[in-house]
C-alpha cells in the first residue's frame, strides 16, 4: 500500500517457523529501490507478528517526492542469509484525494512550544508534522520516563467529535533546550475527512502502584480546521 505519506508491506514466511524467531525478528535489513534507484527510507515501525511468528507488517514512513506509479524493488535479508530474497512489484498510489493543510498554529506553555507544520489526510493514513522546542534547561519530571530517564510526551489525534485515531509510528528527535526538533507522526485513517483536526498533546502520569495513564496538556492543544478543495 502506498499512499503518498507511507509505503506498507505485509509479509509472510512460509513453513513451519512457529518455534522459531518470530519473522520480524529474523529480519536482519531491508533494501528498497524504486525505478532502480536506492529509496533512502527508514522503517518507521516493524510490527508483528500478526496471528503468527510468520506475519509481520512494516511500514516505511520517511519517504519525500515518490512518483505516483513506480517498480518498486524489495530485498529482504534474514539472520544467517547472505543472500537476500528479492521482489520486484509495480506500485500505484492509493486512489483519493489527498488533503494537505500547512498551519503553523502554535501554542507553549512554561516548558515547550509546539507548532504544527503539516497534517496530510489520505485515505490510509494521516500524518501529522510538529515542531518542538524545549524552553527550560532541565524537562520537568512529568515530562521523563522515570525508568529510560529520556523525554515522554507525544500526541493524540482526533476530529472534532473526540474520536482518537489509532498511532501507526513516530519519528523525532530528543529534546535540547531552546533547539527546535521536529517529528513525524502517522495515524490509522479517518472514516471521512473532518472538519477540524485536534492536536492533544500529553505526557505519562505514573502511579505508585505501577500503572500509566495519559495526563494531557490543556495549554498545548491545537485545532486546526480542513480545508477541502
Amino acid at each position: 500500500m502506498f499512499d503518498g505519506a507511507r509505503l506498507s508491506m505485509a509479509l509472510e514466511r512460509e513453513g513451519d517457523a512457529e518455534t522459531g524467531e518470530p519473522l520480524a525478528v529474523q529480519l536482519a535489513k531491508t533494501e528498497l529501490l524504486v525505478d532502480g534507484k536506492p529509496l533512502e527510507a527508514k522503517p518507521g515501525s516493524l510490527g508483528g507478528p500478526i496471528g503468527s511468528a510468520n506475519a509481520t507488517v512494516m511500514n516505511f514512513t520517511d519517504i519525500k517526492g515518490m512518483p505516483d506509479q513506480f517498480d518498486l524493488t524489495v530485498k529482504l535479508y534474514l539472520q544467517g542469509n547472505e543472500k537476500p530474497f528479492e521482489l520486484v512489484t509495480p506500485v500505484t498510489k492509493t486512489a483519493g484525494q489527498n488533503v494537505v493543510l500547512k498551519p503553523g498554529a502554535q501554542a507553549e506553555n512554561e516548558v515547550l512550544r509546539l507548532r504544527v507544520d503539516k497534517v496530510e489526510i489520505t485515505p490510509s493514513t494521516v500524518a501529522v508534522e510538529t515542531t518542538y522546542t524545549q524552553l527550560v534547561d532541565k524537562l520537568p519530571a512529568n515530562y521523563v520516563d522515570p525508568v529510560t530517564s529520556v523525554q515522554a510526551f507525544d500526541y493524540d489525534v482526533t476530529d472534532g467529535q473526540g474520536r482518537a485515531l489509532e498511532f501507526i509510528s513516530g519519528q523525532g528527535e530528543t529534546l535540547a533546550a531552546n533547539q527546535p526538533r521536529e517529528l513525524r507522526t502517522l495515524f490509522t485513517p479517518f472514516a471521512e475527512v473532518p472538519e477540524k483536526v485536534v492536536i492533544k498533546p500529553y505526557v505519562y502520569k505514573h502511579s505508585s502502584d505501577g500503572g500509566v495513564q495519559k495526563e494531557y496538556l490543556s495549554e498545548l492543544e491545537l485545532s486546526i480546521p480542513v480545508t477541502k478543495k
